[in-house]
């Protein structure tokens, strides 16, 4: 590309994004690669870095913020071990949602 402009480099998300569309319709195998990419992007996550991210998730939980957020309550009282689930699953949920949004792909 001597001498001219990336022109990918300067458009928008949204503009790249009707400009991979319009491939994908107008040609079957580029929209086969366009999906082979995708998925090879969105599964390229190693296994070693995700349960790294969900222990360090674990370790962040602090055991006093437990501790303020289960037992007697003046509407009941809170199972501990049922808030730290709680905690657990809002603290991983992103990890979890980039891995649902997976299957919902493969399987579609």
């Amino acid at each position: 590309m001597t001498g001219k402009k990336n022109i990918i480099a300067q458009i928008s998300k949204e503009e790249a994004y009707i400009v991979l569309k319009r491939l994908a319709n107008e040609d079957d195998d580029i929209k086969n690669r366009i999906e082979k990419i995708t998925l090879d992007y969105l599964t390229g996550g190693d296994v070693n870095e995700t349960a790294e991210q969900v222990f360090f998730e674990l370790e962040s939980i602090r055991v006093e913020e437990l501790w303020n957020r289960s037992g007697k309550k003046r509407y009941g009282y809170v199972e501990p071990s049922e808030e730290a689930w709680k905690m657990f699953r809002k603290k991983t949920r992103a990890i979890y949602s980039a891995d649902e949004k997976v299957s919902r792909l493969i399987d579609a």
